[in-house]
């Protein structure tokens, strides 16, 4: 049940490989940090 979740993900994953792309040729440079999984007390 964590399809919608994954999904989110992987279009923030998607938008930040085109906008690298597309911001390149300004020298804008696009980072995205991916957090491993973490434990919570819940």
């Amino acid at each position: 049940m964590t399809g919608a979740y994954n999904a989110s993900k992987f279009a923030i994953e998607a938008i930040a490989d085109a906008w690298r792309l597309e911001l390149r040729p300004w020298g804008i440079k696009v980072v995205l940090v991916e957090p491993a999984m973490t434990d919570t007390c819940m």
